[in-house]
């Protein structure tokens, strides 16, 4: 079921329809936001952080309100919630809801503008409608702000501030500690004071009061009293003097110096008693700087702050700041008892005036728009559209820079500029060489094309000659993906033969790092340097994105906990090119019968209650979707007389489904038609990750042997054939024998695993694509390596890529080979049985690779967080794509192996393709078909197209493309006339050798 329209996105600016008197509220978090991962521990302290975590049911949302006093948030229906505001930043991707005239298109912001109304945070008044390029935070330095400091680009941790406070008798002094705003609101809520602001009002205590530096006053009646009144203050002023940075780049326009130099702490009101960090005293003593300056600064003075030109674009409900162009101050009033605060009318005039600062209470935002089909919309309503969070990796938008995917065989025909293409973050090095840059024009996002501009040898580009392509033979630049508002530094300034084409100016020291502001049709990229406030238009080989290298930036210590990468856990243990482990020596193999126990004791003590476990499989689409029939199930046992049955097979091996010897070096190994006691307890074949009887056609098992073992050493393109591994111990060898014994006894239909007798620790396998799903009639090949630590560490696991360098046809199968699975190790799973454990086995993980990862109909979702759109409609047309480009692409990897038959599978693929299972015929049928249908639909729409493709049964094809996009229908047809060209060549071989035959009696 799908849900409604209505929905709302984080840091939206909601109202609460059954409770008006709360005012605006930001909505926190939805449903459809990943969920946060803090440790237990601080979920047990903070009893609101535990709230926090729970589940948010569908259609509700986490909103804090402004004017609640009581909780932090509120957890409210959609139903009841307002949408008020929406905040957007320039380079965004936003649209329209379905059904708003979106066209089945996007658009980047480049522009945007932001009224608000402000309260004066003194006097309380109102100001209305003002434009925020004329405001400006209230804090100088903020955390997150980029700062230059010695020919060093920073980023900003942590703030120690120093707070100048006025107090009842006109005294002031000045105060190096963390200070608490008085105010009526929840600590834990977002409109909480993290951090002081001129004008607010705090209570100090005594001990605070006996460190501070007095200005004006002594204080010291203050120090004395008990009376809660006289630790009132009003703060008059906030600045930093110390930051802490984590340094991320240094001014590549020069080297950076290696001698040393001499920076010493000072404080600003006392050169002559500097200061630490944390407001003592201490002797002033020299720091040597070498390359890189220390993480804690304390020259404040000499830091420069970058602000973006986009900073008007940032503003939320809440947030203090005060005017940036004139000084708005007024003279502090008396206050009332309610204040807390109550000033005598005797302050003295130096002191009395504040400059104003305001809260932000009301947002209004608008946008300019610039649509993939190259037409501009302006003064958007924000509250019209919605944000595009999770973008495809094949949509493009005007002027981004991309790479022409050309396949190897194509090479020769490529034109200049040639790109290195192991710098494509989407193409395999080994399938793409002499690469095109180019420029996106113009996105037809329904029909998946675009048109682009080329560069030539020199960089230079022709706005009059573009190239309409299929969105899938282009990819995003690695390197170049600039949109506005991205921090890039400046790596080289323009030759003299180059400046007649740029808007050169003289250049200041300081314009090595700026911001893009846009980018021209020639490819030009526009910086603005915020510390001189000009521009510059420089070619993308001259620039170098700032995020790039933020990525790799260490935090300290003492900073929030960052995730770790669950996609990359696997490189705990790296090989090289040729699969060499960085760490063991020795292998082993299975001539060493005297290391080896007799089979009747393969499984030791440590493993003797050791069963297989399957992976759960409770997510609806998870599981393959194969419909059983009984009849035809039963009609398979009479069919399969000389395979075991279940019932003998129990006997055979002692009712638990698991043999206990015989039937693996070499020889034949007879199958179950249920292969194991933990798989026959499932509901259904799809949910034992098998074939069901009506998809025979893809039953590889049948004809095959489902696990062997084959003679002498792995294929020479296996990944992991020169990993060096640890010696063994002989718990270790009796384990990889049992999980061998299990393969073979066990393996559903659709997998082929072989071993080798010179490296047991190594496995190949052969995946069939389960029926019902894009990968249907293809196979999946993976290369599979036993740790030294197995089975307390999970095996390596690799895939073969057979794309082309088209981009991935699953989100867990990366072209560089990556298997992304939680019980690998390589996504956390929310479930304890989702991991590894010493009780996990190898028949579990191709199972799950099997029928959590190929066996679904709608790939998209297995993006890791994606299941919770699952029913979204604006997730809908997403879905829809990414399963076009999984046949796609499912379909090109046919063609791969079928030119290059992989090793010890070449026989079973032929078999496969051809006679006797003839699936290759069935793929060449189902592919016409889906392009006779398109044709048709684009006919009945004309000229402009049907857009997008349709997924869905059509009658008895079992495909689940209906129809695709344009950009998907012209390789489609390129690729069916190479697939019927191998049914061709094959009949003829045949007739041939039938022919032969039939001379020869």
């Amino acid at each position: 079921m799908a849900y409604p329209i209505k929905a709302f996105h984080r840091d939206d600016v909601v109202t609460d329809l059954g409770n008006t008197h709360r005012g605006l509220g930001l909505v926190l978090k939805s449903h459809l936001d990943d969920s946060d991962s803090e440790s237990e521990e601080d979920d047990e302290e903070d009893p609101w952080r535990r709230r926090s975590k729970r589940q948010i049911p569908p259609n509700y949302h986490r909103v804090a309100f402004a004017g609640d006093n009581r909780v932090p948030f509120r957890t409210l229906p959609a139903s009841r919630l307002e949408l008020e505001d929406r905040s957007f930043l320039p380079g965004d991707i936003a649209k329209f809801p379905i059904g708003n005239g979106s066209k089945e298109q996007s658009g980047t912001v480049y522009a945007v503008r932001m009224l608000v109304d402000l309260g004066n945070n003194l006097t309380k008044k109102e100001i209305l409608s003002i434009d925020t390029r004329e405001l400006r935070y209230a804090n100088t330095i903020l955390e997150g702000d980029h700062v230059i400091y010695r020919d060093w680009l920073g980023v900003v941790r942590q703030t120690y501030d120093e707070i100048t406070l006025l107090f009842p008798d006109s005294s002031v002094c000045v105060v190096r500690e963390p200070l608490s705003c008085l105010e009526r609101i929840h600590s834990d809520s977002p409109f909480a004071t993290k951090r002081l602001y001129p004008g607010a009002a705090i209570q100090c205590t005594r001990g605070v009061l006996r460190r501070a530096r007095w200005i004006k006053g002594s204080g010291t009646y203050m120090v004395k009293t008990k009376k809660v009144v006289q630790k009132m203050a009003l703060v008059l002023d906030v600045c930093s003097h110390a930051l802490r940075v984590s340094w991320c780049a240094h001014n590549p326009l020069k080297s950076p110096s290696t001698e040393s130099a001499t920076m010493t702490r000072k404080d600003s009101a006392s050169p002559e008693s500097p200061v630490t960090i944390d407001g003592t005293m201490s002797p002033a003593h020299d720091i040597a700087v070498q390359e890189t300056p220390s993480s804690v600064i304390y020259d404040v003075e000499n830091i420069r702050v970058l602000k973006s030109c986009y900073d008007n674009a940032t503003y939320q409900i809440g947030d203090r700041v005060e005017f940036r162009n004139r000084t708005s101050e007024v003279s502090i009033p008396s206050l009332s008892s309610e204040s807390t605060l109550s000033l005598a009318s005797s302050a003295s005039t130096d002191v009395s005036r504040i400059t104003s600062t305001y809260t932000i209470l009301r947002t209004i935002t608008a946008v300019d728009i610039l649509w993939q089909d190259g037409t501009r919309s302006v003064d958007v309503k924000a509250t019209e559209l919605i944000p595009c969070t999770n973008l495809d990796e094949q949509e493009f938008w005007p002027m981004d820079f991309v790479v022409g995917k050309v396949p190897a065989a194509q090479s020769s025909r490529s034109s200049s500029p040639k790109y290195d293409s192991t710098s494509l973050a989407s193409a395999s090095s080994a399938s793409l060489v002499g690469s095109r840059i180019g420029i996106i024009r113009t996105v037809s996002s329904a029909e998946r094309t675009c048109e682009v501009s080329w560069f030539s040898d020199d960089m230079k580009m022709s706005t009059s000659e573009t190239s309409e392509l299929s969105v899938y033979e282009v990819g995003s630049h690695a390197e170049w993906s600039f949109r506005l508002g991205h921090r890039v530094l400046v790596t080289s300034r323009p030759e003299q033969k180059d400046k007649s084409r740029l808007l050169v100016v003289d250049p200041d020291p300081t314009e090595w790092v700026g911001e893009v502001t846009d980018i021209t049709e020639l490819g030009m990229i526009v910086v603005r340097f915020p510390l001189t406030e000009r521009e510059q238009q420089f070619l993308p080989t001259h620039l170098l994105l700032l995020e790039d290298l933020e990525d790799n930036i260490p935090k300290d210590s003492d900073d929030e906990d960052v995730d770790d990468d669950a996609e990359t856990a696997s490189d705990e243990v790296d090989f090289d090119s040729d699969g060499n482990s960085a760490t063991g020596s020795q292998r082993f193999s299975a001539s060493d019968e005297d290391a080896l126990p007799d089979s009747e004791s393969w499984v030791d003590d440590d493993i003797a209650d050791f069963t297989p476990r399957v992976p759960p499989l409770e997510r609806e689409g998870d599981a393959l979707r194969a419909k059983a029939d009984d009849e035809s199930s039963s009609s398979d046992d009479d069919e399969d007389d000389d395979w075991t049955t279940a019932s003998d097979s129990a006997s055979e091996y002692g009712g638990d489904g698991v043999a206990t010897g015989g039937g693996i070096n070499g020889g034949a190994v007879q199958h179950q038609t249920e292969p194991c006691a933990h798989l026959a307890s499932l509901t259904s074949p799809s949910e034992r990750g098998g074939l069901s009887a009506s998809s025979e056609h893809l039953a590889l098992g049948k004809w095959y042997d489902r696990f062997a073992v084959m003679e002498g050493e792995p294929p020479k393109d296996h990944r992991f054939l020169h990993a060096a591994v640890d010696s063994h111990d002989m718990s270790y060898l009796r384990r990889v024998r049992a999980e061998h014994q299990m393969l073979a006894t066990g393996l559903p239909d659709g997998i082929l695993v072989r071993a080798f007798e010179a490296r047991l620790d190594v496995l190949r396998v052969l995946i069939v694509g389960p029926p019902h799903t894009p990968y249907e009639y293809a196979l999946f090949l993976f290369d599979m390596l036993i740790p030294a630590t197995f089975p307390l560490d999970p095996p390596f696991l690799h895939y073969h890529s057979y794309t082309g360098g088209l981009g991935r046809l699953n989100p867990n199968l990366y072209e560089d080979g990556r298997v992304c699975l939680s019980l690998l190790g390589t996504w956390h799973g929310k479930e304890s049985s989702e991991t590894w454990t010493v009780g996990s086995s190898l028949l579990q993980v191709v199972t799950s690779v099997q029928g959590l990862v190929l066996g679904v109909e709608n790939p998209y979702y297995n993006e890791a967080g994606y299941d919770r759109f699952v029913g979204n409609l604006e997730e809908t047309r997403n879905a829809t794509v990414y399963t076009e480009r999984a046949f796609l692409l499912s379909a090109r990897s046919v063609l791969h192996i079928l030119n290059h038959p992989p090793e010890p599978f070449a026989e079973e693929a032929r078999a496969f393709f051809f006679k006797p299972m003839e699936n290759l015929e069935r793929l060449v049928t189902r592919c016409k078909g889906v392009v006779v249908r398109t044709e048709a639909a684009r006919s009945v729409a004309g000229k402009g197209g049907h857009g997008v493709g349709e997924q869905g049964r059509d009658g008895g094809d079992v495909g689940l493309m209906r129809t695709v996009s344009k950009g998907c229908l012209k390789l489609l047809k390129t690729l069916v006339v190479q697939l019927q060209a191998k049914i061709d060549a094959y009949r003829e071989q045949e007739g041939e050798r039938e022919r032969g035959s039939a001379s020869t009696v």
